[in-house]
């Protein structure tokens, strides 16, 4: 029943961006371009499907046998995307993800419709990407070679219900409002979770996403949980030829009370450090990307990750692949090797620290029809 009531929602949503097309025909004037109205409306189809090879190592026990390595189609991708021109001064932008993981209307990532004020001013609302997380969070999440395991523990969800103003300005100056971070008492770090701050009230997001030609700098400032936690991202994208880069500086200081009764507050902090580069050859496209992440809490640092499936203090990831045998952006099949490492104890009953790691191997095609 889920699934058919959101494959109607998707219909409808496409019978809408039809009627606003056949709306801008109707205005326009005989012997207007075919193509002038193909750019009106654009609607295309992007996909990530890979088979993944772990050889689980994270499992690995002194003087115990090896893990079984595992061999599993996963972490695919088939979105329809759709961006409309419903009038002069309204866009409608659109993205349903058909192989979401979790439930059923997890899979509409974007419904956003922007009102432009004026030419350079514009005001968007409905579900879109939060603004956290740095230029990994506007590298395409089919394309992404892994996320940070900073970017799978941000305070945000990546699609949110949102609301912005933006203004174009050397790039894009934007606020963006979204419903604040309600805490989790299951969370391995709780945040403070005193009355006043589990209200989900509106949380503020500055960003300014420069555009000064080859070179796009990136700014990003957040007071949530009730302005007692703030997030500050600094990053630079460069693209100029063959070459895309780029590199992200985030911290995250994330507020919780001292005690249950006490209204002082200790700080943890969050840090992430992303570099990312690629270079088009053509047919082939070789990429790299590393991340780091750590947390200091803000009394006894805690060394060690608290499980080994919660990467909640430290990790250490790279990346190294290439694009092959491209057929332009239809067809991308790729190849790629992800190293993942932490700190973890030994065992349930052994506290003693050690660095665990894994390997991850893929083989897949990406692209957009």
């Amino acid at each position: 029943m889920k699934l058919n009531k959101s494959l109607l929602f998707v219909a409808s949503l496409l019978a809408l961006g039809a009627q606003g097309v056949r709306a801008e025909e109707a205005k326009a004037p005989a012997g207007a371009s075919l193509q002038t109205m193909a750019e009106s409306a654009k609607m295309y189809f992007e996909y990530n499907f890979k088979l993944l090879h772990n050889d689980h190592g994270m499992n690995k026990v002194d003087g115990g046998d090896d893990p079984t390595q595992t061999n599993e189609l996963t972490g695919s991708t088939f979105k329809l995307k759709t961006a409309l021109k419903a009038a002069e001064k309204v866009d409608f932008d659109f993205a349903f993800n058909f192989l979401s993981q979790k439930e059923v209307y997890s899979g509409l990532e974007t419904a956003k419709v922007t009102l432009w004020l004026m030419p350079n001013l514009g005001v968007t609302m409905g579900k879109d990407k939060t603004h956290v997380g740095g230029f990994e969070n506007y590298v395409n999440s089919s394309f992404r070679i892994f996320d940070s395991k900073y970017y799978e523990t941000k305070p945000f969800s990546t699609y949110a219900r949102t609301a912005s103003i933006q203004y174009k300005a050397a790039g894009t100056v934007s606020i963006q409002f979204v419903n604040d971070y309600k805490p989790d008492a299951n969370s391995p770090r709780e945040w403070s979770e005193r009355p006043e701050n589990a209200k989900e009230q509106p949380a503020m997001i500055l960003e300014w996403k420069g555009d000064l030609g080859a070179v796009q700098p990136l700014v990003a400032y957040a007071g949530y949980d009730n302005n007692h936690s703030t997030y500050l991202s600094l990053g630079v994208l460069y693209h100029e030829g063959p070459v895309t880069a780029f590199f992200d500086f985030i911290q995250d200081q994330r507020a919780r009370a001292e005690s249950d009764t006490s209204s002082k507050e200790k700080i943890d902090t969050y840090t992430n450090i992303n570099l990312q580069a690629q270079y088009d050859l053509g047919t082939i496209e070789p990429f790299f990307k590393f991340s780091s992440f750590n947390v200091k809490d803000a009394d006894t640092d805690v060394k060690i990750n608290s499980a080994l499936d919660t990467w909640d203090d430290n990790a250490m990831q790279w990346g190294i692949g290439t694009y092959f045998l491209k057929q332009g952006t239809f067809a991308r099949p790729y190849i790629s090797i992800v190293g993942e490492s932490g700190k973890f104890a030994k065992s349930d009953t052994d506290a003693t620290e050690e660095t665990k790691s894994n390997m991850i191997m893929t083989l897949g095609i990406d692209g957009t029809i």
